[in-house]
């Protein structure tokens, strides 16, 4: 379906978001940060499913073809 459409926002960083992630299934998506967190959302229901502190302002990020890693840039 075209637009996409967003089941609800993807909250919780602190300072604006700089770089996005989708996993492969479409299931995750990885959000990074200026405020250094990098968050893992259920894109079904917006969900926060992890929050990891990088140390650092994020500016890339990427999932692994498996969906097992993330990595992260500052």
């Amino acid at each position: 379906e075209w637009p996409p459409v967003a089941a609800k926002p993807l909250a919780g960083a602190t300072q604006g978001v700089a770089a996005v992630a989708i996993s492969g299934d479409q299931a995750w998506a990885a959000l990074g940060s200026l405020d250094g967190q990098v968050r893992l959302h259920n894109l079904a229901d917006g969900a926060q499913l992890r929050a990891m502190n990088h140390g650092a302002a994020i500016r890339c990020v990427a999932a692994s073809k498996d969906n097992a890693l993330v990595a992260t840039g500052a």
